[in-house]
């Protein structure tokens, strides 16, 4: 697998750790979001779990101008 650098990646300088021999071998990744698609295909059995904790029992964007 090839890592393809998109915006997100170049603003924390993963090319860069890349570079350097760093490739996530081992590594937890937490996220903290306004909501998952937990049936992604890409993240099918990856997800540890989940906690809401703002109470909005959905994973709608409350404050985007509808």
């Amino acid at each position: 697998m090839t890592a393809v650098p998109r915006r997100g990646a170049a603003q924390v300088n993963a090319p860069g750790a890349w570079k350097a021999g760093y490739e996530g071998h081992g590594v937890k990744v937490a996220v903290l979001a306004t909501g998952v698609d937990a049936n992604h295909p890409d993240l099918a059995d990856r997800i540890a779990g989940g906690e809401d904790f703002f109470g909005s029992a959905g994973t709608h964007d409350a404050f985007r101008a509808q």
